[in-house]
């Protein structure tokens, strides 16, 4: 295997397993309502993923802005239908997406281009990936970091609105990385 293929491999992993990490931490800040325990490991993964993964870091840095809005669409849009409850919300605006979600869309969108290469264009098994997103808010529930609601019609709200936030930023990624080249 060649220099390059192993540098490009384990910067998949790392941005992968980078991702991972800031997630946990993010759902751990919740539960302790410490949202440093989110911004510092986020801030973090993000320096040096833009220092060192991104070949394109003003793209990826406006598709991280659009996640940051989509982040604040859905989980707010989320909480304020009462589908999800979230642990560390914002003391006096309550159904706004707190700082430890924000921070996990924005990492997550840091994975697009990179462990997440292999869906661009592929945007049936996207919106596939958006409806399994309840079982990542299951998870969350088990750190008890968020309660999800168990109405079936909730959990096909949820997953048809992550299906087409997945989707639209899928696209917008595809749209930017086109305008760049």
């Amino acid at each position: 295997m060649k220099p390059n293929n192993i540098i490009n491999r384990l910067k998949i992993l790392f941005n992968y397993f980078g991702f991972t990490i800031v997630w946990f931490c993010c759902a751990f800040s919740a539960k302790s309502e410490n949202f440093l325990l989110a911004i510092i490991p986020t801030t973090i993964y993000l320096v040096f993923h833009l220092q060192f993964i991104s070949k394109k870091k003003m793209v990826e840095l406006k598709l991280i802005f659009l996640s940051l809005l989509l982040g604040i669409i859905v989980d707010s849009t989320l909480s304020w239908f009462g589908i999800v409850q979230y642990a560390g919300s914002w003391e006096n605006i309550r159904h706004l997406s707190p700082i430890w979600i924000l921070c996990m869309w924005v990492g997550f969108a840091s994975q697009i281009f990179h462990s997440l290469k292999f869906l661009r264009g592929r945007f049936l098994l996207i919106g596939f990936y958006g409806i399994l997103a309840p079982l990542a808010y299951i998870g969350g529930e088990k750190i008890q970091a968020v309660q999800v609601s168990s109405s079936s019609v909730e959990i096909v709200i949820m997953s048809t609105l992550w299906a087409t936030s997945l989707v639209i930023l899928f696209r917008f990624a595809e749209f930017l990385n086109n305008r760049s080249s």
